[in-house]
């Protein structure tokens, strides 16, 4: 499971934990029973035997207070959704496309009026020199010749890439496309 930025497995579980916990209808001497628990569990300033994270504090108060476990249910289900969404919200990864063909070339050069083999090529070096920088390569037949323009153009600005670089990946991934199409 992906954590939270720059944060632990421990601190993201009790961030989760809290935030449902946080969420579910308590009466006010269960929250006060909470707070009390808390206090009792972490450490005292100055000493440290067995000084304990913040997170570790956390995390006992939440299987302290689950109660009939319905908490542990509603805490498990939220993890296992989580799962599921982040991993469909990201493109399948593929390996980069290799170099297009003279055909593909061709039908690029048709399509878009002063496109080269040269423009592709370079289009082809900078898809494979940035998009690996922060994710996998996408699977460029996964997506939808509609969607790639606003992606292009929101992962170009991210990569520092100006305008003529942004139309030299979007003409290579779409034309690309055409060609996996073709296979």
């Amino acid at each position: 499971m992906p954590g939270l930025p720059g944060k632990g497995p421990l601190e993201t579980l009790s961030f989760l934990s809290r935030t449902l916990f946080r969420g579910c209808a308590m009466d006010k001497s269960r929250c006060v029973r909470l707070r009390t628990r808390m206090r009792q569990l972490a450490p005292t300033r100055g000493t440290s035997d067995d000084v304990r994270s913040r997170a570790e504090v956390d995390i006992d108060m939440d299987r302290d207070s689950a109660g009939s476990g319905l908490h542990r249910i509603v805490l498990r289900v939220a993890l296992v959704a989580i799962g599921f969404v982040a991993g469909g919200c990201y493109p399948k990864v593929a390996p980069p496309p290799g170099a297009l063909s003279a055909d593909s070339v061709a039908s690029a050069s048709r399509r878009w009026p002063g496109v080269t083999d040269s423009s592709l090529s370079h289009g082809r070096d900078l898809f494979v020199a940035n998009c690996n920088v922060c994710h996998g390569y996408p699977d460029v037949a996964a997506i939808s010749d509609e969607r790639w323009p606003g992606i292009i153009e929101k992962m170009a600005k991210k990569a520092n890439l100006n305008t003529e670089d942004g139309d030299a990946v979007l003409h290579f991934v779409l034309a690309s496309r055409s060609e996996q199409g073709a296979r």
